[in-house]
C-alpha cells in the first residue's frame, strides 16, 4: 500500500517537472506512452506571436505519456492549442494581461498564465473566467508552478473517475478527516470551491467539500487504489455511505456496525 498521508513530503522535494506526476500515474495504473505530442511547428508559431512560452508547458504539449491526450475524457477540460493562444485582458484593465490555456468544459471557469510569466520556465496559474463580469480583482493564483497545477488537475480527476470510490454528504466527516488522513499539500481547488482539499491516507486519496459549478456538490469524495484501501477508509469513518462502487458499478449501502 501507499501512503499518500505523506504526498506533501513527496511534492517537497520533487526535482523535475513531472517527476511525481509520473510516479502517480504508475501508482494508480494510468501510465502509457501513447500520447500524441503537438507538433514543434504549432509551439514554435504560438512563439513568434506571443513571445517565449514556458518550458514546463512545451514540455508538457509534448510529453509521450501525457494522460490529457490519452485519457481526455478523465479531464473535462478543453486545452487551448498554441495556435489559439492569446493574450487577453479584463475589459479596462490593461495592466491585468493573461495567456489561457485551459477550459473547463462547461467554460465555469479558466486557467492562464500571466502575461509577464510567460518566459519563466514554470510559471504559477492562475484561476479565473474570460467575461467581462468577472471582476479582474477576482482572478487567483491556483499553483505556484505549471506542473504541480496539472499534477492536481490529475490527481482531482482521479479521484472522481476511480475504479474503487465512495461518496457522502455527512457533514460530520468535515470534523473527522484531519484526525484520519493527512493534508496533501495542495492549495484549495478553486475549480470546486474555496474549502476544496486533497487528503491522503494509506492506498487513498480524499477530495473534501468539493462543490464543482455544476451543482453536483459532495462533503466527501474517497478514491483507493486497492479494494483492501478503499474498505480500510470506510471502515475508519463509521458513517453510512451514499454510495460506494467498484469500476462503476455502484455496490449495496452498508450501515456502520
Amino acid at each position: 500500500m501507499i501512503d499518500y498521508g505523506t504526498f506533501s513530503e513527496r511534492l517537497e522535494k520533487q526535482t523535475a517537472n513531472w517527476e511525481l506526476t509520473v510516479s502517480f500515474l504508475k501508482e494508480w495504473n494510468l501510465y502509457e506512452e501513447s500520447a500524441e505530442p503537438v507538433e514543434s511547428s504549432e509551439i514554435t508559431e504560438a512563439e513568434t506571436r506571443l513571445g517565449e512560452l514556458p518550458q514546463a508547458f512545451k514540455e508538457w504539449l509534448q510529453l509521450p505519456y501525457n494522460p490529457f491526450f490519452i485519457k481526455p475524457r478523465l479531464f473535462w477540460t478543453w486545452l487551448v492549442y498554441p495556435d489559439e493562444l492569446e493574450i487577453w485582458h479584463p475589459q479596462g484593465n490593461p495592466e491585468k494581461q493573461f495567456v489561457v490555456f485551459k477550459q473547463e468544459y462547461q467554460q465555469c471557469c479558466e486557467w492562464a498564465f500571466r502575461a509577464e510569466d510567460l518566459p519563466l520556465e514554470n510559471p504559477p496559474v492562475y484561476w479565473g473566467l474570460t467575461d467581462d463580469d468577472f471582476p479582474a480583482e477576482e482572478w487567483r493564483k491556483q499553483n505556484n508552478t505549471f506542473s504541480d497545477f496539472m499534477l492536481q488537475l490529475l490527481i482531482v480527476r482521479t479521484v472522481t473517475g476511480a475504479k474503487y470510490c465512495a461518496e457522502s454528504d455527512d457533514k460530520s466527516l468535515l470534523q473527522k478527516i484531519p484526525s484520519l488522513y493527512k493534508d496533501m499539500g495542495f492549495a484549495s481547488w478553486l475549480e470546486y470551491g474555496e474549502g476544496c482539499r486533497l487528503f491522503g491516507g494509506e492506498d487513498v486519496i480524499l477530495l473534501l467539500d468539493s462543490k464543482p459549478p455544476w451543482g453536483d456538490d459532495k462533503i466527501l469524495r474517497l478514491a483507493a487504489r486497492s479494494l483492501e484501501g478503499l474498505q480500510k477508509a470506510k471502515a475508519a469513518f463509521g458513517i453510512e455511505w451514499d454510495c460506494w462502487s467498484i469500476d462503476g458499478e455502484q455496490q449495496p449501502t452498508e450501515r456502520p456496525a
